[in-house]
């Protein structure tokens, strides 16, 4: 059953803070806190842009506030809940001792009473351990789509013939419609916001599922938070209607990430496909030259719906455990 993002707000504000203390070295273990940022931040800058090791992804996402942090072999390790089921599992991204590193957390879940697996392992490290010595095992459903801004932009070639029909259509079907940039400060946003995204869980009605529910309150952990530095907060307006907006982040080495977007596509049809090549453009000018969707969840509509964009490049996954 749906818990409403009120009871959620309550239950977010009564968590205790904790004190802001530096990442520790494994075993030890801190809660993720937003001062975290800048130190994640410095270290994930040098890989590919794996969403899941993304700081905005993991404050947002970490809505019961479990996720914790430490460092292994100079590895940044994450202690994940897995976004559908809840159960909790360990991941790290590096490049320092990566068999020894695999090896000492899968025998310190098995130790602390967890499954001896590894997941959300990214393709850099997986890709690095040894096969003969490890299980490793491809997870195409948090594999993440990442799209050529380009491509975006111009929707040129046969591939991408119905994305340039959905703006079309759209720009058909309405005339008094901008794209704006949006004020994540401004009360009337954040009205209009909640407004769309209650449209949104609405339409998805017996069909909706645990992570489309637990999106819902992700968006709001990042509104609250007051983020800024990197965020593109951009929509569409149809008659002062908000009909979509689309929440990304500048990660300031040509790549920026998808974090949340939303639309009525009931009554504005095509809407989507203005607003990124609305954005694409500008991606372009601020020297954005991919932009990642992020992963699917083995959702199929979500899957249908990055795929229709043909992807440049896939960030692949791993789950690792012992031969």
């Amino acid at each position: 059953m749906f818990l409403y993002y009120e009871t959620w707000k309550l239950i977010i504000e009564k968590t205790p803070t904790l004190l802001t203390e530096m990442i520790p070295q494994f075993p030890k273990f801190k809660k993720l806190e937003l001062s975290d940022r800048g130190d994640v931040e410095k270290f994930t800058k040098q890989f590919p842009p794996y969403s899941d090791f993304n700081f905005v992804s993991m404050w947002s996402w970490d809505i019961k506030r479990d996720m914790t942090l430490s460092w292994l072999n100079q590895n940044l390790v994450v202690r994940f809940t897995d976004y559908i089921t809840g159960e909790p599992f360990y991941s790290f991204l590096g490049e320092t001792l990566l068999p020894e590193t695999a090896e000492a957390l899968l025998d310190f879940s098995r130790r602390n009473g967890l499954m001896p697996m590894l997941k959300l392992v990214p393709e850099i490290v997986a890709e690095k351990l040894g096969k003969n010595i490890f299980n490793i095992t491809n997870d195409p459903n948090h594999t993440d789509y990442v799209l050529s801004t380009e491509k975006l932009r111009t929707y040129e070639g046969t591939e991408l013939s119905n994305k340039r029909r959905e703006v079309s259509r759209f720009i058909r079907l309405h005339t008094d419609f901008r794209f704006a940039t949006l004020d994540i400060n401004s009360p009337e946003t954040n009205k209009n916001i909640w407004r769309l995204s209650a449209v949104w869980l609405a339409a998805k009605d017996s069909r909706r599922t645990v992570e489309e529910e637990h999106e819902f309150l992700a968006l709001h952990r990042c509104l609250e938070s007051s983020f800024s530095a990197g965020l593109l907060f951009t929509g569409v307006y149809v008659e002062e209607i908000l009909g979509a907006f689309w929440l990304t982040e500048d990660l300031q080495n040509g790549y920026s990430i998808s974090h949340f977007e939303k639309a009525d596509l009931k009554r504005f049809p095509g809407i989507f496909a203005y607003l990124k090549q609305q954005m694409a453009t500008v991606f372009s000018q601020r020297g954005i030259d991919y932009i990642n969707l992020e992963q699917d969840l083995g959702v199929e509509g979500l899957r249908r719906s990055k795929n229709s964009y043909f992807p440049q490049i896939y960030l692949r996954k791993y789950t690792i455990t012992k031969t």
